[in-house]
């Protein structure tokens, strides 16, 4: 009986000795890395806030551009337009294209309407892509080129992304 009660008492020992060294070990921490996929930049028209104020009458003027950055790929998050028009537009349709983005995507951007009133006829797109639209080349600009522009239709175009290898 007197071992049993010495080899419990060993165990016992044993067991709060190792009980309280792992109460004491430090926590493990864990560095996630930055996203990659976080939008780092908000593009916006070549004409800047004018552009989006004021009809635009030139395809220049409402042109996005992002310059590319040595060995990284363009990736767009997402493509935000406006397109109000005043009371004395006319009927259009303007439509937008692209340059070096993987499989040239174009955007039909509703047939637009004189209104009674200023701004009653306003377009609204807000287009996200989780996982990007890439540049098909590295280190190479990507521009959001709108068609002609009809008169008394502004055009307001933004554009987020990030830039990754």
């Amino acid at each position: 009986m007197k071992k049993i009660s010495s080899l419990l008492f060993l165990i016992c020992a044993i067991c709060v000795i190792c009980g309280s060294a792992w109460a004491q070990s430090p926590a493990v921490v864990n560095q996630s890395p930055s996203r990659l996929d976080t939008a780092t930049f908000l593009a916006t028209s070549l004409g800047g806030a004018t552009s989006c104020a004021t009809v635009n009458t030139t395809t220049a003027n409402g042109t996005v551009t992002i310059a590319g950055q040595a060995g990284l790929y363009i990736y767009i998050t997402g493509v935000y337009i406006d397109l109000p028009s005043d009371t004395t537009g006319t009927t259009g349709v303007a439509t937008l294209s692209t340059t070096n983005i993987t499989g040239s995507p174009v955007w039909s951007l509703a047939t637009l309407a004189a209104a009674a009133a200023a701004g009653a006829t306003n377009r609204q797109i807000a287009e996200i892509y989780p996982t990007g639209l890439r540049a098909a080349s590295p280190g190479t600009a990507v521009t959001f080129v709108p068609s002609a522009q009809i008169a008394h239709i502004a055009l307001c175009i933004r554009v987020a992304g990030y830039y990754a290898p």
